[in-house]
């Protein structure tokens, strides 16, 4: 399986190509290969960590369609790969264990957590779609204008319902 929308590009675009390369120049001979093991899989598991959000609101195809219509979406994806791949080489982590960009990381969480529910809102929408959690409208819509939004149950001191608790 190879990755639907990160690509080494969209690396190289946030942090430069001699950066990327020090996490996945393994064999050090200075060049990686989009279609590399280490790298397709980095790039996979970020799309994964990414879509583990994201499937609150789109389904699989609307995530990518979503993702290549918004450079900030993509962008925030790359970081997640980033992250993923400076944890794993050890030189490039801090003493407590995380990797170099833990904080792009995190901002790209909550990003994509705010995003599927409805908080944020994408370019991608253009494409794909308004997400699930987008909107705040009664379901199923109203049939009729003047009906009442909600009906309260009637007692005999409140003909037309309360409408308390």
């Amino acid at each position: 399986m190879a990755a639907a929308y990160l690509t080494l590009q969209d690396l190289y675009n946030l942090v430069g190509s001699n950066r990327v390369l020090q996490f996945f120049d393994d064999d050090l001979d200075e060049s990686i290969a989009d279609q590399s093991t280490e790298t397709g899989a980095i790039l996979e598991m970020a799309e994964a960590h990414v879509a583990s959000f994201m499937l609150r609101a789109y389904n699989a195809d609307d995530i990518t369609t979503v993702a290549n219509n918004d450079p900030a979406f993509k962008s925030h994806a790359a970081w997640i790969a980033l992250q993923f791949a400076s944890e794993r080489r050890p030189e490039f982590g801090g003493v407590d264990g995380q990797g170099a960009f833990q904080n792009q990381f995190e901002r790209a969480e909550t990003f994509f957590d705010r995003l599927s529910k409805g908080g944020k809102r994408t370019l991608g929408e253009a494409n794909a779609g308004d997400g699930a959690n987008t909107g705040g409208t009664v379901q199923p819509p109203l049939t009729n204008s003047t009906d009442p939004r909600f009906v309260f149950a009637p007692d005999n001191n409140a003909p037309t319902g309360h409408g308390g608790y």
